[in-house]
């Protein structure tokens, strides 16, 4: 046997072996996942950079408090009804188009719930947290009011507006309740630590964030009160109410502004559960609204198409 043909030997076998491999780490590191895969994939790790691709099959246009933004269905899964991933606002897209984003995973938490996500992606989150406040504003409008969040003033105040009402009460019959989030706590499928490191760990987080809101948070501690919308101040300082008649009744225009405290960046969400009610009748609901707060401020859709 040849020099020649001892080396090239040697090669094919090193291929041979090396080969499976590099295929491997291809397929499992490098290939771009399907949104499907992504959204069965386990163990996710801060600092890991994927990229994701597939069809365009659905387009969804989103009004957010934190601005336009577009959602997009890739092979027609329909786990989240608005889509899979972000777009980018002012891009064109057609049903049909091959789309390809890279997934940035970090350092995420819900209400001191630890975990990791990435900030392209819209489903499980943030998508189920924007159902949840458009679910508690559907309960609030059908009791009368409708609050909508309307800006800042630049520091931890928060104002929100009358946007809709069908009723006039006295203000000075009316409280105002403002509770808090809790953090989720214990894996019941495994009784350890839930750490939030796949979609599927999102959305049981998610269910069990939407049973809370829909209960009204009415076993979670209650943060401040003002007992008479009247009243000066709160007791704790976080809640204010600006009758914006001047007629004395809580009424379409009206504003409530809270206090949140800063979530400490991207990826930090805490959420509260602000209540209106008669005082001479807790259980008697006027106007609800569950609140995200995210490093930009409460975070909701006003609308979608």
């Amino acid at each position: 046997m040849t020099r020649r043909r001892t080396r090239l030997l040697i090669i094919a076998v090193a291929l041979m072996i090396l080969l499976p491999s590099i295929l491997g780490y291809w397929y499992y590191y490098v290939r771009p996942w399907t949104v499907r895969e992504m959204l069965d994939t386990e163990g996710l790790r801060a600092g890991m950079v994927r990229d994701l691709e597939g069809i365009i099959t659905n387009i969804s246009h989103l009004n957010t408090s934190y601005g336009p933004a577009v959602g997009l269905e890739l092979d027609g899964d329909k786990t989240c009804q608005h889509g899979s991933v972000f777009g980018e606002p002012g891009t064109t897209y057609h049903i049909g188009d091959r789309f390809r984003t890279t997934l940035h995973f970090a350092d995420f938490d819900f209400n001191g719930q630890k975990g990791v996500w990435a900030p392209e992606i819209l489903c499980p989150f943030p998508w189920t947290s924007g159902v949840a406040v458009f679910s508690i504003d559907a309960i609030s409008a059908a009791s009368g009011k409708l609050l909508q969040v309307k800006g800042s003033d630049g520091g931890n105040w928060y104002t929100y507006e009358v946007v809709f009402s069908a009723s006039n009460e006295s203000a000075a019959n009316l409280s105002v309740s403002l509770r808090g989030g809790l953090a989720f706590g214990l894996d019941p499928r495994t009784g350890g630590p839930l750490f939030l490191d796949s979609a599927s760990k999102w959305i049981l987080l998610a269910g069990a964030e939407y049973v809370a809101a829909q209960g009204l948070y009415a076993t979670h501690p209650e943060l401040d009160r003002l007992a008479s919308m009247t009243d000066p101040a709160s007791l704790n300082g976080l809640i204010r109410y600006v009758d914006t008649g001047a007629i004395g009744t809580f009424d379409l225009g009206d504003k409530i502004d809270l206090r949140l405290d800063s979530t400490g960046g991207a990826g930090h969400y805490d959420t509260y559960f602000l209540e209106v009610y008669d005082s001479s009748a807790p259980n008697q609901l006027l106007a609800a609204k569950y609140v995200v707060q995210g490093f930009q401020g409460p975070y909701e859709w006003t609308g979608f198409h």
